[in-house]
């Protein structure tokens, strides 16, 4: 939802909570005059902050993590590391066991795919990884170099 009154052109700092305002660092922009260019900002700030909404995120706090309601798509595990932490302030791959937990919570989380996903967690030598299959349940080992889903999560405070 995008909650804007266009009256004056301003960035001022508020008390209380707005939803744009919580979305750009608590400042809200109202407006008499909005040029083209001031709109196409504010949509821009918006829709970058919208892949960490909190309605886009379910927070399993028993076991203190938050998990993307979305899969980041198909990778191989170097590559699905990488777009985690791409995502900033803490985001990373789930541990096996945290996918274990996951996988119980499926339908509470939503939007999986009956395939492998992808763990941090590295098997005994370097080029296997574990992954978590959430058609039927079983936890395995894969090369690292296979392409699986990936689903990002971050340890709540």
């Amino acid at each position: 939802m995008l909650f804007l009154t266009l009256r004056t052109v301003n960035l001022q700092k508020i008390t209380t909570a707005a939803p744009l305002g919580k979305l750009i660092n608590s400042y809200y922009l109202y407006s008499k005059k909005v040029s083209m260019r001031q709109v196409l900002f504010i949509l821009l700030v918006f829709i970058s902050f919208q892949g960490f909404s909190q309605t886009q995120t379910v927070k399993l706090n028993r076991i203190g993590l938050e998990v993307m309601k979305t899969d980041l798509g198909e990778m191989t595990w170097e590559d699905a590391k990488t777009a985690c932490e791409k995502l900033g302030k803490g985001w990373r791959l789930p541990t096996i066991e945290e996918l274990k937990i996951i996988y119980k919570k499926r339908n509470k989380i939503g939007g999986f795919n009956s395939k492998d996903y992808w763990s941090s967690t590295e098997v005994y030598c370097t080029e296997l990884a574990w992954t978590f299959n959430f058609g039927s349940g079983p936890a395995r080992s894969n090369g690292k170099y296979f392409i699986n889903y990936v689903r990002a999560v971050r340890d709540v405070k």
